[in-house]
C-alpha cells in the first residue's frame, strides 16, 4: 500500500514523500491463519480419525482451534501408502496449537506402526502465493 503526503514550506518548494506501508508475510485479511497438515501412512482410517480426533480432545476456551482439524484429502500413493492431507484454522498468536500441540499429538496417536514419516504442518502466505502464481502464469 503507498500513501503520498504534500509538505509544502512558506520560503521554498512543495515537495512530495511516498510511505510505504509492509505488512508481514504471514498478514493475512481472513484474521486467522490456516494450516495444512500432511500425513504419509500405512492405514489413512486411523489418520484420518488422528486428525479428526485431536479436535476433539484439544483445549477449550480462548486457547483453541478456530475450526477443529479436519481432513479434506486421502489419496493412495502406491504400494500402501497414503496421503492424508488435513486444515485447521487457529487465532493469531496460537499458532502453536498447530506447530506443537497437534504434532505431537498425531505422534503420539498414530505410533511408529501407520506413520510413515514426521507429520507435516505448514502455513502459506497466500497473497503472495498468488502473485508467484500469476507471474508463472503470464511468462
Amino acid at each position: 500500500m503507498q500513501r503520498s503526503n504534500r509538505l509544502s514550506y512558506a520560503a521554498g518548494p512543495v515537495e512530495c514523500t511516498s510511505v510505504f506501508f509492509a505488512y508481514p508475510s504471514g498478514h493475512n485479511t481472513r484474521g486467522y491463519r490456516r494450516y495444512s497438515i500432511e500425513l504419509l501412512t500405512s492405514d489413512p482410517d486411523d489418520a484420518r480419525r488422528a486428525i479428526e480426533g485431536v479436535g476433539r480432545r484439544a483445549p477449550v476456551g480462548e486457547a483453541r482451534f478456530l475450526r477443529p482439524p479436519r481432513v479434506v484429502e486421502q489419496r493412495e500413493l502406491g504400494e500402501g501408502t497414503w496421503l492424508v492431507r488435513g486444515v485447521a484454522d487457529v487465532a493469531p498468536t496460537m499458532e502453536w496449537l498447530a506447530e506443537g500441540l497437534l504434532v505431537g499429538a498425531l505422534k503420539a496417536q498414530l505410533g511408529t506402526d501407520s506413520l510413515l514419516a514426521e507429520p507435516i504442518v505448514y502455513t502459506l502466505d497466500e497473497g503472495t502465493l498468488s502473485r508467484y502464481e500469476r507471474r508463472v502464469l503470464v511468462r
